[in-house]
């Protein structure tokens, strides 16, 4: 990890705070954009850094659905930053909508498409050279949904998560259109492009990397049991902080191996 500077959206707990902490733990600096800073500062991993690791973390109050808060966080974030991680999740709330056609309906809609488009706006006007974006997608997008274990095709990923599926799509989507790699020949449904993305240039981004998690779990680290690849065969679950620890060590500047349009599964 050679990253010192490193802008994250969506970390204030799960895959983006487990792929912070490393980051400030090796003297680096790291910009949070957070609706509620008290989720992050109150964590007791946060808490446990030392007082010189805890001021290397810049935490800027807004919401990734507003471009002027996206402004902020990278104006605060300086011109040394080189690299933004994208962990923006779906949550759905305590008592989801359902229906038998589509599982879970996201409300509001096109949580990550959204947000991408946005970052994505603003980024491109840096012309900053060698800005490296990582985002989190999932597993079994696309023409990789064949990929899947069976048991997970049916109810999981061809059902249950079938909008939130439909939602990380349109994320790869934009953000590759946006690189300098190929754009997928399978595109998302016209619905899952937000109106905002119409403005966005493309072939400009020059280092994309995409981490396609497996089903989180809450567990702990265990990195020795991590397999990564394009293709990992009977891909079930992994941990959040497992998916976090790996972006630290594989995915920041320094660490070549994962870029480009093929991006990386992670499974037990």
């Amino acid at each position: 990890m050679s990253t010192q500077n490193v802008l994250f959206i969506g970390a204030s707990r799960g895959c983006g705070f487990y792929a912070a902490l490393p980051v400030l733990k090796a003297g680096r600096r790291a910009t949070f954009l957070l609706r509620n800073p008290d989720t992050l500062t109150s964590n007791p991993e946060f808490q446990a850094l030392t007082p010189e690791q805890q001021q290397n973390a810049i935490l800027v109050k807004g919401d990734a659905y507003v471009r002027d808060d996206i402004v902020r966080a990278v104006d605060r974030a300086g011109e040394g930053m080189d690299t933004v991680v994208f962990s923006l999740g779906v949550r759905p709330s305590a008592w989801p909508k359902i229906t038998w056609s589509r599982g879970i309906i996201l409300d509001p809609s096109q949580p990550c498409a959204r947000a991408i488009a946005i970052l994505l706006s603003v980024l491109q006007d840096l012309n900053r050279p060698g800005l490296r974006l990582v985002i989190i997608s999932t597993m079994g997008l696309g023409e990789k949904y064949k990929e899947l274990p069976f048991l997970l095709r049916g109810l999981f990923y061809g059902w249950l998560l079938k909008d939130a599926h439909i939602d990380k799509e349109a994320l790869e989507y934009l953000s590759l259109r946006s690189s300098k790699y190929p754009t997928p020949a399978h595109t998302p449904p016209e619905v899952a492009i937000p109106s905002s993305a119409a403005s966005l240039r493309s072939d400009w981004l020059d280092e994309l990397v995409i981490v396609r998690p497996a089903l989180y779990t809450d567990g702990n680290e265990v990195p020795e049991k991590v397999r990564a690849a394009p293709v990992v065969k009977g891909s079930y679950t992994i941990s959040r902080k497992d998916v976090g620890g790996f972006i630290a060590r594989e995915c920041l500047k320094g660490e070549n191996k994962w870029i480009g349009e093929n991006g990386v599964v992670l499974a037990y």
